[in-house]
């Protein structure tokens, strides 16, 4: 990591603007929002872009919303389709887009006008394939925004490392609205029919980047207020279940045991398979490994750590796979 001092990219002139950035907007009955998120995309800074508004079987009249901003802005492009869920939307937003650089924004949040301007500039002038800014959360009664002048660029997996070890200083997160990243980075890549598909995509999308940068000041608004929202309906027995395979994919498998206490003060276990993170991804002191060729894992850090939410369903974890490099699972401590 190389953090960089006051740093602030260069502003962009209209016609130095050749890149094209896809934004990608999910809509599902969200018309009182709606109108808000597409007039702060096209007033950004950055002019040439593709606005792509996937509506995904919308009742409310956002449907209508969507094909009246087509008429007003020809970079606005309408795909119409059957309810397939936001997995679905954002899966046709991939196929659609036509942009050498791809974002998403949620039709119920707003951008800053610099936002597209920002992260492209910054990835041209670090010679980067992903960027990241940090987001202000807005409740209804108040808004919460820690930006302070801090940037840094990650070679290979660190980014992704510090997105593991959910150090607060770096506000990475699992979303992908508050990034911006080459086309070329998420070839191949969907979004996986799952309550959490944005961590299944935004993982495997940091691991696969080789430089990114970041810029710690908010300039994606984020929408906290709203019940319907994944983010905002807190955790049980389906949310955790949902998250196991977001973190798994089929190379060997790995044996974890934490060297540290929970907050109950037992040990927790775990066997996953993971993707390949660098050796030095992670800190030792945290956990005890047993290596097969030169994988770690690291998903265990995450789902242990975040929330006291996970206790109850802690010694799930042991048996998400059929073996480990130990041949078998280890004693599991008893339900907490």
């Amino acid at each position: 990591m190389r953090k960089l001092e006051q740093y602030q990219p260069e502003k962009q002139k209209k016609g130095e603007q050749t890149g094209l950035i896809s934004v990608i907007v999910t809509v599902y009955n969200i018309r009182e929002y709606l109108p808000k998120a597409v007039d702060s995309i096209l007033s950004s800074t950055y002019h040439n872009l593709e606005v792509l508004l996937i509506d995904d079987g919308s009742t409310d009249g956002s449907e209508r919303i969507c094909d009246e901003y087509a008429k007003k802005d020809g970079r606005v492009r309408v795909v119409h389709q059957r309810n397939g869920g936001a997995y679905s939307a954002r899966n046709t937003g991939l196929l659609e887009a036509k942009g050498d650089y791809l974002t998403f924004v949620d039709g119920d949040d707003w951008i800053e006008p610099q936002m597209y301007e920002t992260l492209l500039a910054a990835m041209m002038e670090q010679d980067a394939d992903l960027a990241v800014c940090r987001y202000r959360k807005i409740y209804e009664n108040r808004r919460v925004d820690l930006s302070t002048p801090m940037a840094a660029v990650f070679e290979g997996q660190e980014l992704l490392a510090k997105y593991l070890e959910e150090d607060e200083a770096w506000l990475i997160q699992t979303a992908v609205w508050n990034k911006l990243w080459k086309r070329s980075l998420s070839d191949g890549l969907r979004f996986p029919k799952s309550l959490y598909e944005d961590m299944y995509f935004t993982i495997r999308l940091l691991a696969k980047s080789k430089r990114s940068v970041y810029l710690d000041w908010a300039m994606y608004n984020y929408m906290c207020s709203r019940t319907t929202s994944t983010t905002n309906i807190g955790l049980n027995e389906k949310t955790f279940n949902d998250l196991i395979p977001n973190f798994s994919v089929e190379i060997p498998s790995f044996f974890a045991v934490s060297s540290s206490k929970t907050q109950t003060g037992r040990p927790v276990y775990g066997s996953f398979r993971e993707f390949p993170l660098s050796i030095n991804a992670l800190p030792e002191k945290n956990f005890v490994f047993q290596k097969k060729e030169t994988f770690q894992i690291g998903c265990f850090c995450r789902l242990r750590s975040r929330s006291r939410s996970f206790a109850p369903y802690q010694t799930t974890i042991a048996h998400q796979t059929k073996s480990c490099v130990m041949g078998t699972c280890p004693p599991v401590p008893k339900p907490l």
